[in-house]
């Protein structure tokens, strides 16, 4: 048929409804540790996020990574981070400007930060400290420290700060996959 066109989506559109469909798809298959911090309103994050971090943590104990875990600015995802880890695994959440509300949250989910190796940090994380293992931040300045301290098959988390992530890209020894907003850093 002459002059015939198929109408198309702008591309911010579709993006958005495939981010959507992913999210459904996530919010139906997540751990239920995903689903309670989300019902709970303890975290902006989608749960194809908390998932992704969630299962991160999972692989780094089951393959036997060494390091900590580092959470940025987020205690939805400090509590899914600390039901993926072993007991003995440090997680340090950082940018926690009043970590009162955090620790009950904590230790209502059965992880008191006194006892059960969870930190709680009001700065940012340093450039030079302990290895990572796993880590998430959705802060454009915080890519790059966590990135620097990321063990051979460690993985960061990011929602944001996709300059900070394209820069990451260009290192050989870093892979990276990205999908409707959410990138990973893994250290080769």
């Amino acid at each position: 048929m002459a002059g015939f066109t198929i109408p198309t989506l702008p591309l911010r559109i579709a993006q958005r409804v495939a981010s959507s469909v992913q999210d459904a798809v996530a919010e139906r298959t997540a751990p239920p540790v995903v689903t309670a911090v989300r019902r709970d309103r303890l975290t902006r994050l989608p749960s194809r996020a908390l998932a992704e971090i969630h299962e991160r943590v999972i692989a780094a104990e089951r393959v036997g990574i060494e390091g900590l875990i580092v959470i940025v600015a987020d205690g939805g995802a400090a509590i899914v981070a600390a039901d993926g880890r072993s007991s003995a695994r440090e997680v340090c959440v950082h940018g926690i400007a009043d970590p009162g509300p955090l620790a009950a949250s904590l230790t209502r989910y059965g992880f008191r930060p006194e006892v059960t190796r969870v930190t709680l940090h009001s700065g940012a994380p340093a450039a030079s400290g302990d290895p990572v293992a796993v880590g998430y931040t959705a802060d454009a300045g915080t890519v790059a420290v966590l990135a620097g301290r990321l063990v051979r098959g460690g993985v960061l988390v990011v929602t944001s700060g996709e300059a900070a992530v394209d820069a990451l890209r260009q290192q050989d020894d870093v892979r990276s996959s990205a999908r409707a907003g959410l990138a990973v850093i893994e250290r080769i």
